[in-house]
């Protein structure tokens, strides 16, 4: 098909829409990057209604605005998919087995996506979903399908300026671009994710860590002023995780971006908390990249944090995942 004429702002709204679409669903997420069968979410979208996105479906108990889908004559393609959809659901009943009780309802909407079979097209691979997202079946969905097509290459760190075909050759990109095309892609409002806020267990056994006022207070001592602390809480306690918000506007930006340039300095950023990372089998107490002794003696965790970015979503706690964009900082747009 001869490629239509591409609106450039159209075309950056889609890749936006797509990266969150991605990223924001641990099970599906988890599909596009593990490999297997994928299906392509425009196709999907439309024939669906144009409504029925999966960002659109809530991930938590409690939710009002949980509605089954309505029937649809897709429903009529179960018999033919019926072998296609138990395997999804097996993969998804492995994480439902072994995830928390927010990542189960995580994955409550792609079981019901994958029951009702959508009749898009479903791919071997997401190499034959990238040809097909270049490729389109019609000019109506060109946009939506190059945005996803940006989007997939951004989350499997391939090159998207490269025309794709079967040599795969657009699968090659340098480990600092693949760093660069994910870290361009910051969550909105701005938000800084800091780790290791956990600090120890109660009597029950349940994680405990710095709550919203303490954490507060800590940022406002390293210099940093308007954020609002969120400490994240599962099913066991304290998550260990804690994310500083920001106004959403450039001031909010620059705000969050000295903060994380701060931690970034002293090497305790997002590469840093990977090798951090790395050393999870010592003991999380004396673990010296995770706890460090003060002047007096004392224990103290040591923070790591960096700007969040669209691949930190799946780590967000349902209703921060629901409200938040994607915005891309090489193009952003204070009026948008």
């Amino acid at each position: 098909m001869q490629q239509p004429p591409v609106d450039r702002q159209a075309l950056g709204k889609a890749f936006l829409k797509y990266s969150k679409m991605l990223n924001e669903n641990p099970a599906q997420k988890r599909i596009y990057l593990e490999g297997g069968r994928v299906q392509c979410l425009p196709c999907g979208s439309a024939e669906l209604g144009g409504n029925q996105e999966l960002s659109n479906h809530p991930s938590a108990p409690g939710d009002s605005s949980f509605d089954i889908p309505p029937k649809t004559t897709q429903l009529q393609c179960m018999s033919e998919r019926y072998i296609f959809h138990l395997h999804i659901i097996s993969v998804l009943g492995k994480a439902w087995d072994t995830s928390d009780q927010q990542s189960k309802f995580n994955v409550l909407p792609c079981v019901w996506q994958t029951f009702i079979g959508w009749s898009s097209k479903d791919f071997a691979d997401v190499h034959g979903l990238v040809m097909h997202a270049y490729n389109p079946p019609n000019a109506d969905s060109f946009v939506d399908h190059l945005g996803l097509h940006k989007a997939l290459c951004v989350l499997k760190g391939w090159d998207y300026t490269k025309v794709p075909d079967n040599s795969k050759a657009y699968q090659s990109l340098p480990p600092d671009l693949v760093r660069a095309n994910r870290e361009d892609l910051i969550i909105w409002p701005p938000t800084v994710i800091i780790r290791n806020t956990a600090t120890g267990r109660k009597k029950d056994g349940r994680s405990e860590g710095l709550g919203n006022k303490e954490m507060d207070k800590k940022i406002a001592e390293l210099g940093f002023a308007g954020g609002k602390s969120k400490s994240l809480y599962g099913k066991e306690g304290h998550l260990g995780l804690t994310l500083i918000k920001f106004a959403n506007n450039p001031s909010g930006l620059k705000e969050a971006e000295r903060l994380a340039e701060f931690f970034e300095r002293q090497d305790h950023g997002r590469v840093g908390w990977s090798r951090g990372q790395a050393t999870h089998n010592l003991d999380p107490d004396t673990n010296p990249m995770l706890v460090e002794t003060d002047s007096r003696g004392e224990k103290k965790r040591i923070l790591y944090g960096c700007l969040a970015i669209s691949s930190d979503l799946d780590e967000l706690d349902s209703d921060s995942r629901k409200r938040a964009t994607v915005k891309s900082i090489k193009e952003f747009d204070p009026s948008d």
